[in-house]
């Protein structure tokens, strides 16, 4: 009994990090999903629909490449990738089949991805992204007011989701990289440096001259990004001074829209494609991001310079609760399709096969109708 058991469930049994989403939560994600990309539309973002495979070769992310599932396509003889972000694939369609649109470009996105590595503390390797990018010239008043204008965004979708305690957290991407090969340190201040800031120690920096210890103890202990640029200013190359004033600039033009923003100014971590800052967006009792995003620079093929912004929502980080606010009606025998339609504009419409009342409140309905009235069971 217990082999037979065995082998029988194993037929029913899926690959890890993949699940079944029956009803409740399937229900859940599409009324979300539909809410969130009506909004999007309602700010004039177009939605587009990449496909779930790319040609390997097209890939030059490496940690793309590696968090993708491989197929090889028996007609091309090429090397296939399943998606495991949309992200990449927007970057790829505004640089060729979108290159001579309108600028600035409003885009936006829904559906699946699919990751060789977990996706969130609950084990999952797919995931429902929801997102948009904001593609526009290089003038910085511009990407500013694009900056403003994709967190007001973001900031309404995230609202819609019903989330608590909604926290940004910034880094700035190649930010410390860019410090320590300015400051021309050798490999053991490297070392030292590297262990403080991925330790969060400040007391590792003994080992460094002061004004260099100085610098990164401060990227270290002050989150104010404000006091933090007025106490570094002067002492950072103008690259890494740019992309802290940047991120002032953004930090004072957001806190108007009553966002609460944090920063990391020690980060070490990123992709590979963010610039002036990257973030991610956390909320009360969820311990996987809800969201996250950044500022990246692309070109097309017509050799235009352009920047974007943008971000995605992971949907299966959140908890979707819905309840449908329809009353739930059982039908008992033949209905004209006139009468049907005026029934669902109140209820839910469910056809009782059985004739039987019974088979009605299994079912969960509240009502039944009988040809000639409703009547509450």
């Amino acid at each position: 009994m217990g082999l037979y058991y065995t082998l029988v469930m194993n037929k029913y049994l899926l690959p890890a990090g993949f699940r079944d989403k029956l009803a409740t939560q399937s229900r859940a994600e599409f009324e979300y999903s539909t809410t969130l990309v009506s909004k999007m539309l309602q700010f004039g973002y177009d939605l587009i629909t990449p496909p779930l495979l790319e040609f390997e070769s097209n890939i030059d992310d490496a940690s793309i490449l590696a968090q993708s599932f491989s197929l090889y396509d028996a007609d091309s003889k090429a090397a296939l990738k399943l998606r495991s972000d949309i992200t990449p694939q927007i970057g790829r369609i505004v640089q060729s089949r979108l290159a001579d649109a309108a600028l600035p470009l409003r885009i936006c996105y829904m559906g699946d991805s699919l990751n060789t590595n977990t996706t969130n503390t609950k084990g999952d390797r797919d995931a429902k992204q929801i997102g948009a990018e904001l593609i526009h010239n290089k003038a910085k008043h511009i990407a500013i007011n694009a900056d403003q204008e994709i967190f007001i965004l973001l900031q309404t979708l995230l609202k819609q989701l019903q989330l608590k305690d909604i926290v940004i957290d910034f880094t700035l991407p190649g930010f410390v990289s860019n410090l320590c090969e300015h400051l021309a340190l050798d490999t053991t201040q490297m070392q030292i440096v590297t262990d403080s800031l991925k330790q969060q120690n400040p007391a590792l920096l003994d080992g460094l001259p002061n004004n260099i210890g100085n610098i990164f103890a401060t990227l270290l202990t002050q989150k104010d990004i404000s006091k933090a640029y007025d106490e570094l200013h002067l002492q950072l190359p103008s690259h890494a001074n740019d992309q802290l004033k940047y991120a002032l600039d953004l930090f004072n033009a957001l806190s108007n829209n009553g966002a609460n923003l944090s920063i990391d100014l020690s980060s070490i971590s990123g992709d590979s494609y963010h610039t002036e800052y990257a973030f991610k967006v956390y909320a009360a009792n969820h311990k996987d991001i809800i969201a996250k995003g950044g500022r990246y620079h692309l070109s097309n093929i017509n050799g235009d310079h352009l920047q974007g912004v943008g971000f995605t929502i992971y949907l299966n980080n959140t908890d979707l609760r819905f309840t449908p606010n329809t009353k739930k009606l059982c039908i008992m025998g033949g209905i004209d399709a006139q009468k049907l339609a005026e029934l669902q504009q109140q209820y839910s419409t469910i056809f009782c096969l059985s004739g039987d009342v019974d088979e009605a409140k299994k079912l969960g309905c509240g009502f039944i109708y009988d040809g000639k009235d409703i009547k509450a069971i």
